[in-house]
């Protein structure tokens, strides 16, 4: 988050199928100068297939694939990134 000096992480906790990998996502905001971070908001979307992720900003950008009765469509959700309610932790703590 580029104004506030903060930064995006965007982890998978990955499992392996028979012949994919799915994997659940989460997201933490770093703020590198007071040493805290708001670790592991799960991003919202599927776990299989899993969903393209961007960042731009403030806002997180998922793009998902969906069978929508005999259809297949790709949607793209927007979400913003906002740490109001974070419970901010010392970085590097369990």
């Amino acid at each position: 988050m580029k104004a506030t000096g903060q930064f995006i992480s965007i982890k998978a906790d990955q499992r392996f199928l028979t012949d994919r990998i799915s994997a659940k996502r989460y997201l933490s905001v770093t703020d590198p100068r007071s040493g805290l971070t708001c670790p592991d908001a799960r991003v919202p979307g599927p776990e299989d297939p899993v969903p393209v992720l961007a960042l731009r900003g403030d806002t997180l950008l998922v793009l998902t694939h969906e069978i929508r009765e005999a259809d297949a469509v790709a949607l793209i959700r927007k979400y913003l990134i906002q740490t109001s309610e974070c419970r901010w932790i010392k970085a590097g703590a369990a």
